[in-house]
C-alpha cells in the first residue's frame, strides 16, 4: 500500500520491519513508519539508491540532533543532512516530520557532488 502525497506516491516501511523495534526516536518523537517518495529514483544515476541504504542513513538520525527545520510548509517540517555516510560515500538525505503523523518522510537522498572530509564529519 502507497501513501499518496501531492505528486508523489510513498512507499511505508514500518520500523518494526527493518529496524527490529517499533519506532525511531528523531527529534524528541517517536516515529512508527519510514515513507520513501517514488522521487528517489525518477532520477538516473541512482540506481544504488536503495530502501536499504536509506534506512541504513536514518538509523544513523537516531544518534544525532535534534535537527532544526530548514523550513516549514503548511504542517511539514523540512530537514537535511548533508554528508550522511555510509561505506565512505557521502550522501544528502532530505526529510520532513509532519505535525499530524509519526511518519519520517524521506523527500530524496542522492550521492552528494561536494568534496567532504570524512573524518572531520562523520554520520
Amino acid at each position: 500500500m502507497t501513501a499518496k502525497s501531492e505528486k508523489e506516491n510513498f512507499t511505508p516501511y514500518p520500523c518494526q520491519e527493518w529496524l527490529g523495534r517499533s519506532y525511531l526516536l528523531i527529534n524528541y518523537r517517536q516515529l512508527n513508519t519510514l515513507q520513501i517518495s517514488d522521487h528517489v529514483w525518477k532520477k538516473s544515476g541512482r540506481e544504488g539508491i536503495t530502501p536499504e541504504l536509506i534506512q541504513k542513513l536514518v538509523k544513523k538520525l537516531e544518534t544525532k540532533g535534534p535537527f532544526i527545520p530548514e523550513g516549514r510548509k503548511d504542517d511539514k517540517e523540512f530537514f537535511k543532512l548533508e554528508p550522511a555516510w555510509d561505506s565512505g560515500k557521502s550522501y544528502k538525505l532530505i526529510w520532513y516530520l509532519k505535525d499530524s503523523d509519526n511518519s519520517l518522510w524521506i523527500k530524496t537522498c542522492h550521492r552528494t557532488k561536494k568534496k567532504y572530509n570524512e573524518k572531520k564529519q562523520r554520520l
